[in-house]
């Protein structure tokens, strides 16, 4: 089974919880410092990035939200990642975690059928990476 994508994940949760609203929000990071492996990617022209995800809803007439944040996202300044780098589903649910603690009623169980559904996103693209892992190393051994 493939990896399950952004734009899919987005439509999904629209269905599942049509009272919640997820974003995705990219911020250049100009004082993020690469500390990784090999050579810095802003030598070969990407953005560090901050990214955020958030979850909304109304409640009692108060704009609730949960949010997750990742920083050091490298990216060509015209082409964003929809899938975080893979990061999104983690990200989205660590967001809705953090909203489904302040709304009740049904808000809160929207919140934990999209739980639900991101664990299930979360499973399947780990499963789908580690069939593409498998494959590789068996190409690369013949």
């Amino acid at each position: 089974m493939p990896h399950i994508h952004a734009h899919e994940i987005f439509r999904d949760l629209r269905k599942i919880a049509p009272n919640l609203s997820f974003s995705t929000h990219w911020q250049e990071d100009p004082d993020y410092a690469w500390d990784g492996d090999g050579p810095d990617p802003a030598s070969q022209g990407m953005v560090a990035h901050d990214v955020r995800v958030i979850a909304r809803a109304i409640f009692n007439g108060i704009m609730a939200e949960g949010r997750e944040h990742l920083g050091g996202c490298y990216d060509l300044p015209d082409k964003r990642d929809p899938d975080v780098h893979g990061y999104l589903p983690q990200m989205l649910e660590e967001a809705t975690q953090e909203l489904a603690g302040q709304v009740t009623g049904p808000l809160k169980t929207q919140c934990a059928a999209a739980l639900r559904y991101l664990k299930a996103v979360l499973q399947k693209n780990y499963e789908a990476n580690n069939r593409a892992y498998s494959k590789a190393r068996s190409r690369r051994r013949r």
